[in-house]
């Protein structure tokens, strides 16, 4: 089996208090054209936030970081198809917790309200994700599957879950 390759960004505090989310935009995209292909990524990127290291804050708590990376989703709400994998589960943690009530990681036994927003949430994300791995299908013919996307956010909040119980169901 074939050694799994990262790509990591760095965000600098310049790009995330202006929300420029074009050098990570350039930089996946250039990624995938190295490798070959967009479906080629998938699961593939990370990214660390610089700038707030002496910030005793959590990354989510920052409200020019959520901002960046609302920014962010507005652009790429598919965002989660690259970062989505097992390996990477902080990074993916992070993310989703500017979206989700982070006390969800640490209890994941959300309450009623913070179990819909999360139902929300991820479910329009699986759509994004669902709808650009059909355009890469197309564009690439890659056959790039939507469900691994989804196996890899669940794995990364916690749930137990079984690749089979992903792939069963259509999308």
């Amino acid at each position: 089996m074939p050694k799994e390759i990262f790509r990591g960004f760095k965000l600098c505090k310049d790009e995330v208090v202006n929300l420029d989310v074009n050098r990570l935009l350039l930089g996946i995209a250039r990624e995938a054209n190295t490798r070959g292909g967009l479906g080629k990524i998938q699961g593939k990127i990370f990214f660390e936030i610089d700038g707030y290291n002496d910030d005793e804050r959590k990354p989510w708590e920052i409200p020019e970081v959520r901002k960046y990376f609302k920014s962010l989703d507005e652009i790429a709400p598919f965002f989660l198809y690259f970062i989505a994998n097992e390996v990477l589960g902080e990074s993916v943690r992070t993310y989703l917790s500017m979206f989700i009530d982070p006390d969800f990681f640490a209890t994941f036994n959300p309450g009623p309200e913070m179990k819909q927003e999360i139902d929300v949430f991820i479910k329009n994300r699986i759509h994004a994700v669902a709808d650009y791995c059909e355009k890469i299908n197309s564009s690439e013919k890659a056959g790039v599957d939507p469900r691994e996307t989804i196996f890899q956010v669940f794995r990364c909040m916690g749930h137990d879950t079984k690749r089979e119980d992903i792939f069963k169901d259509k999308v």
